[in-house]
Parts: structure tokens; sequence; C-alpha cells
């Protein structure tokens, strides 16, 4: 049994008074809301194989310096753990969900990321492009794989030629999507950063046009205040294939999690459910993505959203 407050010393945290796992995450980490008398903080525990922990707690360390990530207050090595200190606010979904608001978060998040590309990261690892064609030639070639959704494969390669012939690389995050975002009423916060290297520029706000399913018009337009200039149509054209390359990948990536696809009932492409309409059975709980018919579910839905 782990020994939670081995990492919640007394003499700098007090008492510990509750901890609380967090289940809603797929990333593997076991990641724990933790009270204490000195304060808030969410404990995150990796695998023990994972050789890449150092560069993933500099990235967050690198990233909380600039007020973009949570402050980091204890690392330890051995473990595989970080404890952070836990941002105030709530769900950068739901603040989007408010017209007054929404305009207002999501220039922050084009701003920040903007600042996040900015920083110097000489020590985080290059993005490999080969994960996502992996993942995608995996599923695939599995039984059960929706028909349709061979013909997205076009997504992949015009993605890889983007990687090819733009060589740019920044410090990026790599998992943008709703629930590793913190909306505290005047900025976001970016959590859980298990993913960052250095990545392209685009990417990061792909990976989340992707998952708030925008329309390409918004997605350009919050890529011009990233970027601060006005953007070309040659630039255009990288976004809007980075954009495709995002949706086969993570719709591939979810098929992962699915044990046996010859079990899932893949509607037709028109037939299946958008991801507004999963996120709708999601709040209404009539969706589970720890179960393999939500998971084919949400990645068929995020399948559909690439241009065919």
């Amino acid at each position: 049994m782990q020994n939670f407050e081995a990492f919640f010393p007394a003499a700098r945290f007090g008492a510990v008074t509750s901890i609380t796992p967090i289940t809603g995450g797929l990333s593997g980490a076991g990641v724990y809301a933790v009270a204490t008398e000195q304060g808030d903080f969410f404990l995150r525990l990796h695998a023990p194989e994972r050789e890449d922990f150092s560069e993933m707690a500099m990235a967050q360390q690198s990233a909380a310096a600039q007020g973009i990530a949570p402050e980091i207050v204890l690392v330890d090595e051995a473990a595989r753990a970080i404890v952070s200190k836990k941002a105030e606010g709530g769900s950068f979904g739901a603040a989007l969900a408010h017209p007054a608001v929404r305009p207002l978060a999501l220039k922050n998040l084009a701003e920040t990321l903007g600042r996040l590309h900015a920083i110097p990261a000489p020590h985080m690892p290059p993005f490999e492009p080969t994960f996502g064609e992996t993942a995608w030639d995996e599923q695939k070639r599995r039984d059960g794989f929706p028909v349709w959704a061979r013909a997205l494969e076009v997504h992949i390669t015009a993605g890889n030629a983007v990687f090819e012939h733009d060589p740019r690389r920044v410090f990026s995050h790599n998992d943008v999507n709703p629930a590793n975002l913190i909306w505290d009423g005047t900025q976001v916060w970016l959590v859980d950063w298990e993913r960052a290297s250095l990545a392209h520029p685009y990417i990061d706000l792909a990976i989340f046009a992707l998952f708030m399913n925008l329309p390409d018009d918004v997605a350009l337009g919050l890529l011009a205040v990233q970027e601060a200039s006005d953007i070309s149509p040659t630039q255009h054209l990288s976004f809007i294939a980075l954009l495709n390359y995002a949706r086969a990948v993570y719709g591939a990536i979810f098929l992962r999690l699915v044990p046996d696809l010859t079990q899932v009932k893949f509607q037709t492409r028109a037939a299946t459910p958008t991801l507004g309409e999963c996120y709708v059975r999601l709040s209404k709980g009539e969706l589970n993505l720890r179960t393999p018919e939500g998971q084919a579910m949400f990645a068929a839905a995020i399948l559909r959203q690439a241009t065919v």
C-alpha cells in the first residue's frame, strides 16, 4: 500500500486531512487530490519504468515559472512522484459554455500557448511523428475497424508531410484537451504534462480544436492570436492538415483502449454520433469512457470530424 504521507512531511505540509483519488484521466498515472493543513495539492504517481520522468517534471517546472502550469512543490525521482499546488478554478469546457466568458477564455488560451511555445526548452525530448503513424497502422489492421474510417489514412500522410517540410519545433504540451485545462476566471492553467515535448507549433491548438469541436474558421482565428500575426494561405493549409492528422491519431488512440473491435457495432459515418452529441451523453451519464462501448463511440466521433 502506498504511503502517501511520505510525500507530505508534517514539518512542511502540516497534517494530511484527506486523500481523494481522481479517476477522470486515461494517462495511466495515479492522481490524487490531497488536502493538508497548509493547503490543497495534487499528487501524481507515474509508472516506475517511466524513463522520461525527469524531463516531464522539468517541463512542468518550466511552464510553472511562466505562470502556465501549477507550481511544483515536490519531485521524488525514486518514487516517480510529483506534488503540485492545486490550481484554483473550474472546468475550461464549462467556462466556454458561457457566452460572456467564451471569447475571453479562448483568446487567453491562444495567448498562453504562444507564451508556452516561446519558452526555451533544450532539455525537452523531440515529438515523434512515428507515434501517430504507429497508432493508426495498428488500428486499421484490426478486425472490426470501421470501414469508412480507412479513407482517413490520407491525413496521416499529409500530417507527416507538414512535419517533414516545416522543421519548427517548440515547447509543447501535446495533450491540450478540456480535462487538462483549468479556468480561474482570468486565465487558463495547463495540467498533466506527461506528453510534453518539442513539437510543431500548431499541434497544441489542433488538439484543442479537435476536442472542443471548433469550426475551422474559429480555430484559425485562434492560431492568428497564438502566432500574433495574420495566417498565410500556406499556414492555413498546414494547420488544417495537422488538425485532420490529430483527429485520425486521437481516434486511433481511443480505439487502442477497446479490447475487441469486432464486439462493437460501428455505424456508418453519417449515423455515427458527433463529438458534441457524445459530450451531451457524457453529461447525462449515458456514455462511459471507461467501457469499450464508450471508448469506441468516442473514437468514432473523433474520426468523423476528419475531412473525407
